[in-house]
């Protein structure tokens, strides 16, 4: 554990998926993790079961919409880059690190420039729509979703209004 101590009840979680996925079927979608596909439901078992008061959680991978009815609840915002039967695509930018590029998923590539107020090719972006000072969980998915120009349709649950109070500096 490394000295860092575990989750509780009392603090917020924020999870950002960007593996592969699949579907082996209606309902049957998976994460690719370290080689090995992990069905939604197991992933939300295990997932579920890590004890927090909010957390966030962002899905990149192709059919991460099938997530969405198995994580959501009133402690939980979820984005999604695309529904539980499309595959999620790149686009948005490219990045260039030791003379090779690389492509972005286009949700990430904006998530990720919303986080850090700049795109990779160190264009501002401003995720801030209220303009407090504090980018939340949920205008990090606008400001996605209002870019996206992918044949891909992003997916969001936000029960409990969590997204609003869900904030990244």
């Amino acid at each position: 554990t490394n000295h860092i101590p575990a989750l509780t009840n009392r603090d917020s979680l924020f999870v950002w998926t960007f593996d592969h996925g699949g579907s082996w079927g209606p309902g049957q979608d998976y994460i690719y993790l370290s080689g090995i596909g992990m069905s939604v439901t197991d992933f939300a078992t295990r997932f579920n079961a890590i004890p927090y008061a909010t957390r966030s959680i962002f899905m990149q991978q192709c059919f991460s919409g099938g997530f969405v009815p198995v994580l959501q609840n009133t402690t939980t915002f979820i984005g999604t880059a695309c529904s539980a039967t499309e595959e999620a695509y790149p686009g948005g930018g490219t990045e260039t690190y030791m003379g090779k590029v690389y492509n972005h998923g286009e949700f990430n590539y904006y998530i990720i420039g919303g986080m850090a107020h700049a795109f990779p090719n160190g264009v501002a972006a401003d995720a801030d729509s209220n303009h407090n000072h504090q980018t939340s969980s949920l205008e990090l998915y606008q400001f996605q979703v209002a870019r996206n120009t992918i044949s891909e349709t992003p997916q969001s649950a936000n029960l409990g209004g969590i997204g609003t109070s869900f904030w990244f500096k």
